[in-house]
């Protein structure tokens, strides 16, 4: 009886829920966001709820002062449509959610995200079920918390929407072809087509989908015939749905970084350029120059890694020490990492997801009833990851894991399940028990992996807390942040009473305070990363330091210092 009831997935589900809600709860309690793009995002949530849900475009107070859009606070994530503006982020993702914050506050920003891990979860063991793997329930545990979706769970982000989108398209496929029926495709094209509202990524994800499908399928043409039906239809609703709210059928999460739409003749702040390399690296694993103890680690893994592949590929390596030294090397070198993670956040899909030597691991049964199945999940997974290696432009900045990749994190988990169900069956009794042993410490290490990514999570909301504390604790209403803190008005959006403005060049700064100035601006506060206490104005401005004020946890080795200036100098 009790055996039975630990196998009900409704138990699984209810109690994973409970989990991410209550750790969700604690996490928005602190009002601070981890990234810029969070705090973005609360502040589309915020301003839907303010204007009744009447559009995306965001009220922008400080148009007074700054009429021609010159000092816009958003760094590069806005677009200027029609003089109003509208933030770079997806539409239904902060829609779903103002719902539940119109009614519940701060307690409600959580749960769209949580509600995203947990369909994401539910599609792999669904997925796993099919496939007739052992003990599918522990795949809802596995999906999340072995993996970054509990951290994007837990933060305010569109990400988990997209992984639950690609999941459950992924099955609904698989479905279709055990059992030859075209419904299941039908909804997998839905999910598709719903998937391009919550991620860029997601169109080329959909792509590779679509090419995979071709490949396995293209026998079963109902099956395909009824993907493409309801993707067409369900993208083109997605399509004209964005059109109506912002003007273009790709939304602003896609069209202005791929097409220009909205983009103003010229961001003060943009975005820094990097070579393929550094892009390569941080979807991958993670190296930070000039520190060896990340480069051994990720050599450790990388070995660790091929060992492990290789001793259950080939025969001749098919021996307990070889897959022993494979795991211990990645056990060492995912603990370095960890290690390091008490100070700094750890990118990479390889460096975040020690199991990743098992889905790597590409074994199955060549008359096997779900050999196709396999194969077509190992397809799309690792097309998906080929092609945003190739072709896609950015890495999504230094977030935990390849947050660009997420969505092969729950896929990429179903394959080692896969893989250590099916080898484990063709090994002898020595060979088995040691791949027990070191599936074992890499799911373990995995969990650990992920619990520092949320510690990391937990931390810089404190940090951010204090950053908003000290800044509300000023005198000034309004502030003005140079290049070198053009990331902090974003991380302010709880702070409704306070209202920022951006600055450039000398030249720009010095047009911006004669304007407030002539605006009879009293008194305003300037933000800068300084590297000594001289304020760093133009020569022959009328300003005076007024006061003085250390930011704390603004990262780099420089202080980050708070001017709060006078307009009165020289009375």
């Amino acid at each position: 009886m009790k055996r039975n009831l630990l196998k009900k997935p409704i138990l699984h589900i209810a109690i994973i829920t409970l989990i991410l809600l209550i750790s969700g709860w604690y996490l928005a309690s602190f009002k601070s966001f981890f990234t810029v793009d969070t705090g973005l995002r609360f502040m589309q949530i915020r301003q839907l709820v303010e204007q009744d849900w009447r559009t995306f475009a965001i009220d922008y107070p400080q148009q007074v002062l700054d009429p021609n859009l010159e000092h816009v606070p958003y760094y590069y994530a806005y677009s200027v449509i029609d003089g109003e503006i509208y933030l770079d982020v997806s539409h239904i993702y902060p829609l779903l959610v103002s719902f539940f914050f119109s009614v519940m506050g701060t307690m409600g920003l959580p749960i769209v995200a949580v509600a995203g891990g947990l369909l994401t979860a539910v599609a792999i063991y669904k997925l796993s079920q099919l496939t007739k793997l052992p003990h599918p329930e522990w795949l809802l545990w596995i999906t999340i918390f072995a993996t970054p979706i509990v951290f994007y769970s837990l933060a305010l982000w569109d990400h988990t929407l997209a992984a639950a989108c690609a999941a459950w398209a992924v099955y609904g496929m698989s479905k279709s072809m055990i059992q030859k029926r075209w419904q299941p495709a039908f909804w997998a094209g839905i999910f598709a087509g719903f998937g391009l509202a919550q991620r860029p990524e997601m169109y080329l994800f959909t792509l590779v989908l679509g090419l995979s499908i071709l490949i396995f399928a293209w026998r079963s043409w109902r099956l395909v015939l009824s993907f493409v039906i309801s993707g067409v239809l369900s993208t083109c609703f997605v399509w004209v749905l964005q059109y109506l709210w912002v003007g273009h059928p790709f939304g602003l999460a896609f069209a202005p970084h791929f097409f220009g739409y909205g983009t103003p003749d010229q961001y003060i702040v943009t975005a820094n350029s990097f070579s393929p390399l550094y892009k390569y690296t941080f979807l991958l694993f993670y190296v930070e120059p000039g520190i060896m103890l990340t480069f051994v680690a990720t050599l450790l893994i990388l070995v660790g890694t091929i060992l492990i592949v290789f001793s259950l590929r080939l025969a001749n390596l098919r021996k307990p020490v070889w897959l022993l030294a494979g795991g211990m090397a990645c056990v060492v070198g995912y603990g370095l990492l960890m290690y390091w993670s008490r100070y700094g956040i750890i990118p990479g899909i390889i460096s975040t997801f020690p199991l990743i030597a098992l889905s790597l691991t590409f074994i199955d049964e060549e008359n096997g009833r779900y050999t196709k199945i396999h194969r077509f999940v190992s397809l799309v997974t690792f097309l998906f990851l080929g092609g945003m290696l190739l072709v896609w432009p950015s890495y999504g900045g230094r977030q935990w894991g390849a947050r660009y990749l997420l969505v092969a994190y729950p896929l990429l988990a179903f394959l080692a399940f896969y893989t250590y169900s099916t080898v484990s069956t063709k090994l002898d009794t020595q060979m088995k028990k040691t791949l027990q042993y070191v599936t074992a410490a890499l799911l373990i290490t995995s969990i650990l992996m992920q619990f520092m990514g949320v510690r990391a999570l937990y931390i810089v909301k404190i940090d951010k807390a204090k950053q908003q504390k000290l800044v509300a604790s000023l005198e000034p209403d309004i502030f003005v942040t140079d290049k070198t803190q053009a990331h902090l008005p974003p991380a302010m959006s709880p702070l409704t009473d306070k209202l920022f403005l951006q600055t450039g060049n000398d030249e720009n700064r010095e047009a911006l305070f004669n304007h407030l100035q002539a605006e009879n601006v009293q008194q305003f506060g300037y933000i800068t990363l300084a590297e000594n206490d001289k304020p760093p104005f133009p020569a022959g401005t009328c300003y005076v330091l007024d006061e003085e004020q250390s930011l704390p946890q603004c990262g780099g080795s420089s202080s980050c210092w708070i001017y709060q200036l006078s307009a009165n100098c020289g009375q």
